[in-house]
Parts: structure tokens; C-alpha cells; sequence
């Protein structure tokens, strides 16, 4: 097929513009010779002459309309024959496919380890403490010592001692916090998954609850109740927001 979509469809316009001018013509020619013959038997040489050339106009309009027919009937059938070609030839065309990878025995093994709610837990404890340890450091580092207690001049390397020791201090505590934290979350989560043997954004909204209550709950049910709120109104906008679920 050649040529454009557009100069086809300017091709076809035009057939059908001949066509019905073509047919229109050839309408007003037949009534016209029907008056004529109706209304008078003789005809002079000039009217035969102009007859004559009504004829051959006939018999050319007659032409264009059968090419217009033609083209209007056999473009579609050629298309169809077109298209139903490619298509074969797409059939034809050879078909790639990807391999399907199987993991292996080590793979599957790794993947039970990393499942498992023990593993999950442990590891999230550790990430937390190392992450509380890191965080103690920093702001243990900004802290000043305290000498209000103390009138005397203390020496830097005095200074040096009380400032180690409030870094290792907090940062022990700041560690104990986010190991038990990330543990009771981490593995909370891996619990309720298991047994409603689903992945969605619930999920981390029951581990949430369950991690701010327990967190709290030193502090009283009303504080348990809040922590529980908070938190897993925090997991669900975390998930959400990072597209885990």
C-alpha cells in the first residue's frame, strides 16, 4: 500500500465526490431525454447532434462511476488482503520466550532464614541498638558537663572523662530503646503476617499498635492507649508514603 493515510482519504473523498456528481448527471441527462422524446416525435440534426454529445457525456459519467464503484469496492477487499498478511507474517515471525529462573537449594535456604520472625527479630534489635549507639554519640558529643554541683576548676582532661562518660551513658540508653523498639516491631510484624498469611498496610498498623502500647505502657494504660494510636498511625503513613504495600 502506498502513500499516506491522509492521501488515502483524499483519494477516497474525491472518488465520492466524482461518484455523486457522476450519478447526479447521469439522472438529469435521463429525465431530460425522456421530456425530449415525450414531447415531440421530430428532431431536427442540430438537436441530434447535441444528443449525440449528451450521449457521449452519458456514456463518460457511466465510466467514473464504475471507477469510483471499483475503487470503493476493491480498496477495503485489498486492505483486509493487507492486513491479514502482516498478520502471517507476524505468526511466522519466530516467538521469544524467557527462561523461568529456579532458585536454587542455597537461594531457598536463605530465603527461609530471612522469613523466619527469630532471624527478623534479632536482626531488627541489633540495627536498632547499633542505630541508639550512633545516636547517643552525636548528642552525648553536644552536651555540656555539669559543674554546678562543683565550685572547682575542672581540668580538660576531667571534662574529657564526664563528657565520655554521659555519651556512653546515653548512648546505652538511647541503644536498649531502639533495639527493643525495632525488636518488638520487627518481630510483631512477621507475627501478624504469618498468621493472616497476608502482605498489606495492616500489617504494619497492628505492629505499630502493639509496639507503642507495649513501649508505653510503663507509664499507665491512658499512655498505652496514645502510644498505641501514635504509633501505628505513624507505620500506616511510613508504609504509605514509601510504597512498601
Amino acid at each position: 500500500m502506498g502513500g499516506t493515510d491522509e492521501e488515502e482519504n483524499e483519494k477516497k473523498f474525491y472518488f465520492l465526490r466524482e461518484f455523486s456528481s457522476a450519478f447526479y448527471k447521469t439522472a438529469r441527462m435521463e429525465e431530460e431525454a425522456n421530456k425530449a422524446s415525450t414531447s415531440s416525435s421530430n428532431v431536427s440534426i442540430e438537436t441530434r447532434k447535441d444528443d449525440g454529445e449528451e450521449n457521449n457525456n452519458n456514456n463518460n459519467n457511466i465510466e467514473r462511476l464504475k471507477d469510483a464503484a471499483d475503487y470503493l469496492l476493491k480498496k477495503p477487499k485489498e486492505d483486509i488482503e493487507e492486513e491479514t498478511k502482516k498478520k502471517k507474517k507476524k505468526e511466522k515471525a519466530a516467538k521469544t520466550y524467557t527462561p523461568i529462573q529456579i532458585p536454587t537449594a542455597e537461594e531457598q535456604m536463605q530465603g527461609d532464614v530471612m522469613n523466619n520472625c527469630v532471624v527478623k527479630t534479632a536482626l531488627s534489635g541489633v540495627m536498632g541498638g547499633v542505630l541508639g549507639i550512633a545516636m547517643g554519640i552525636f548528642f552525648g558529643a553536644f552536651e555540656a558537663p555539669d559543674h554546678t554541683m562543683t565550685q572547682k576548676k575542672v581540668s580538660i582532661a576531667e571534662t574529657l572523662k564526664q563528657t565520655a562518660r554521659s555519651t556512653a551513658s546515653k548512648s546505652w540508653s538511647y541503644a536498649k530503646g531502639f533495639a527493643a523498639f525495632g525488636a518488638l516491631y520487627a518481630g510483631s510484624e512477621c507475627v501478624v503476617e504469618q498468621t493472616r498469611a497476608r502482605h498489606d498496610i495492616y500489617n504494619s498498623a497492628y505492629a505499630g499498635c502493639f509496639t507503642g502500647g507495649t513501649m508505653a505502657a510503663r507509664a499507665g494504660p491512658k499512655a498505652a492507649c496514645i502510644g498505641c494510636g501514635t504509633m501505628a498511625a505513624l507505620s500506616v503513613a511510613m508504609d504509605h508514603f514509601m510504597g512498601l504495600h
